[in-house]
This record gives C-alpha cells, structure tokens and sequence, in this order.
C-alpha cells in the first residue's frame, strides 16, 4: 500500500510544533519577564519585623451609618503586596527567604524568617496570602537561623519552623537549648515551634513539662499547648 505523505503533512507539522513547546521547560508568554525573587525579598528592607494588627478601635459619624476600615499604613500595604508577590511564586520564593535569612542587614534577615513564617501558616489572611506556601526547604536555613545573634530573627525562624510540621524534627536540640534562653520571646518561640513539630518532638516533654514552672506566665502556658499537641498521637 502506497502512503499520502502530503495528507499527513500539517498532523506532522503539529506534532512537531508540541515536541518544541514541550522541549522548551522556560518558556513564558511573549512580553513578560522573569521575576527576580531576591529583588522581591530586598523590598522587605526597613520594614516592621511584625504584622499590622489594625486598629484598636475607630468611630464613624453619624453613627450608626456603615463605617469602613481607615486604610493601611504605608508599610503594611507595602509587605501585603510583597506577600501576594511571594505567595504567587510558591516554592520558587523559598530559596531567595531562605538567603535572605543570612543577610546582613538585620531588617532584612528578620522579615525574611517572618515572611518565611506567614506563607506557610494556615490561618494567614487571604489579604497577605493567596495560597500556602511549602517552606520545607529552608529548613536547613532556618535552623541556623535559630543560632542567629538577633534574638528576633531567632524567635521567628522558630515559629516558621513549628508550621514545617514533622519535618522540622531536626530542629528540636536547637529548639530545646532556646527553653534556656533568658529571652522569654525565645522561650515562648521554641514551645510554638515544639507543638507545631507535634509527636515528632517527644523527645522535648521532659523539658517541657519543667517550663510549666517557667517564671513567665505566657511561656507556662506556651509549654502546656505544645506538650498537648505532642501527646496529641505520640507513639508510644
């Protein structure tokens, strides 16, 4: 039997057209450039190294006609955008937070461990986050974070830790030799981080249950929501 190749020629066409596509893994629509996620995680510089809580309270006159928010500081509508950057690229934001952590500017260094922990919380408002965040990645990093002389890039590597969940484990020494820090914020850093480890972090009860006599009310109460948790389903 004698083949019509020129019946098949624009199906071959096509088929060639895909193989292109396919063997080209950094293609992007015409027009747009890639992101340069380290530029993203330099605007953090000179930002508060804590979330905007909003107001205490505010009136409306006359009342009691509707009433909107005031609007957000400078600031805050700064590192929300900067947040819905980060969250947008997912995983690839990991890498350039967890450099970030080592940067020498303290501002930077601290606000890369918090962003490191907001992308990765469950409860972050949808205003800050469009989409969770895997930060597994920067564990190595943020365990070296734990050691950092800024006690704030400490206590807040700490807390991106405990969202880690299981994985986190390696962290629990460091975490523990924290329970002695004379820094309550630290004391009560490493329990969130020990509960969010949860079973994993068995090894930490005795510490644990000694920090429910820890002079600082919040770290006794830090201490007893993290040894639930990891009673919660240890083995036994």
């Amino acid at each position: 039997m004698k083949l019509d190749f020129r019946q098949k020629t624009p199906f071959i066409a096509g088929l060639f057209a895909l193989a292109l596509i396919a063997l080209t893994p950094y293609a992007r629509p015409q027009g747009t450039d890639p992101v340069d996620v380290d530029a993203v995680v330099q605007q953090l510089r000179g930002l508060p190294a804590e979330l905007y809580a909003g107001p205490g309270s505010y009136l409306c006159n006359p009342a009691p006609s509707p009433c909107p928010p005031p609007p957000l500081p400078p600031a805050e509508m700064k590192r929300q955008h900067i947040y819905r950057q980060l969250s947008a690229l997912g995983s690839a934001s990991v890498p350039a937070l967890a450099r970030g952590l080592q940067n020498a500017d303290v501002s930077v260094k601290r606000n890369a461990a918090l962003s490191l922990y907001v992308l990765s919380n469950e409860s972050s408002s949808s205003d800050r986050v469009t989409r969770r965040v895997d930060i597994r990645a920067a564990l190595p990093a943020l365990i070296a974070a734990l050691q950092d002389s800024d006690s704030r890039t400490a206590a807040l590597a700490a807390q991106a830790i405990g969202n880690i969940g299981a994985t986190g484990v390696a962290a629990v020494p460091i975490l523990l030799r924290l329970l002695n820090s004379e820094d309550e914020a630290l004391r009560n850093s490493a329990c969130i981080a020990l509960g969010g480890i949860g079973p994993s972090a068995k090894s930490a009860l005795p510490r644990l249950n000694r920090a429910l006599a820890d002079p600082s009310p919040d770290v006794q109460g830090f201490a007893r929501l993290a040894i639930a948790k990891i009673n919660a389903s240890a083995p036994p």
